[in-house]
């Protein structure tokens, strides 16, 4: 009985098709992080100033 995960070697067409994919989907994931880079204030609103942490904020953090 031989394991699943037991496979002969790629060939290279498979290989080609693997890195196909990768650079292909590269700009799909490209397209879809400008655009919610374009969007990211809007989504999860933003400050109109550096927040800065009080003591209870900062009692939360190891060290500080």
């Amino acid at each position: 009985m031989q394991s699943s995960l037991a496979k002969k070697p790629a060939s290279a067409a498979e290989w080609a098709n693997f890195y196909a994919n990768w650079y292909y989907s590269s700009g799909v994931r490209d397209v879809f992080y400008k655009l919610f880079a374009r969007n990211r204030i809007r989504l999860f609103g933003g400050t109109s100033q550096c927040q800065i942490p009080n003591k209870r904020i900062l009692s939360r953090f190891r060290g500080l």
